[in-house]
């Protein structure tokens, strides 16, 4: 219903008059609304074989993966973008946390999908540079670097993994075993000069 309606679309989804903390309300509804879709898709799917045979299934799986991408598009088209990955990317480089927490959890949604969600993620330039940075100048916040680390491991898991050179997937892989609040250290030289 919202999908199909341009005021609702704009009044639901637009940032651009919002306050920082309407901006991450509106984020973290997109992502809950992202997640739910999956998650009965998950959760439904024993039931909907067991009652209407494969074929609806696929079906359904289908039609709920393209709602969640329209989503996820609507989402970049009302904010006079042309790619939901790099507004939202844009979005976690706010110096303002709610606003952050809302990107990650979009990106954490739409990454823990099952209709591609992390392929679509990956596609954007930025994206994987953004995934592996830790520069605390841009996340230093127990709860945004949890976010981000919890965004990696999705994006592991994801079935876009396979489609990954090795070398990225390795740099994944070591950002993972790092951990979400791991730091870099100096030598001892460095540190006194």
């Amino acid at each position: 219903m919202v999908l199909q309606d341009i005021v609702l679309q704009q009044s639901w989804l637009s940032l651009a008059v919002a306050q920082p903390k309407l901006k991450a309300v509106i984020l973290h509804s997109v992502a809950t609304v992202i997640r739910h879709y999956d998650q009965n898709d998950n959760d439904n799917a024993d039931t909907i074989m067991m009652e209407t045979g494969d074929a609806a299934n696929t079906n359904n799986n289908a039609q709920q993966q393209l709602l969640t991408m329209k989503l996820f598009s609507t989402l970049a088209s009302c904010n006079n973008s042309s790619n939901p990955t790099e507004l939202l990317l844009s979005m976690a480089r706010s110096p303002l946390i709610e606003v952050r927490l809302g990107a990650y959890a979009i990106l954490l949604a739409v990454a823990k999908g099952n209709g591609g969600g992390a392929q679509v993620l990956l596609t954007t330039s930025g994206f994987y540079d953004f995934c592996i940075t830790r520069d605390n100048k841009v996340e230093t916040t127990k709860e945004g670097m949890e976010a981000k680390y919890n965004i990696v491991v999705a994006v592991l898991k994801s079935n876009a993994r396979g489609l990954l050179a090795d070398k990225i997937v390795k740099s994944l892989e070591q950002y993972v075993q790092q951990g979400p609040h791991y730091v870099k250290t100096l030598s001892w030289e460095l540190a006194t000069e």
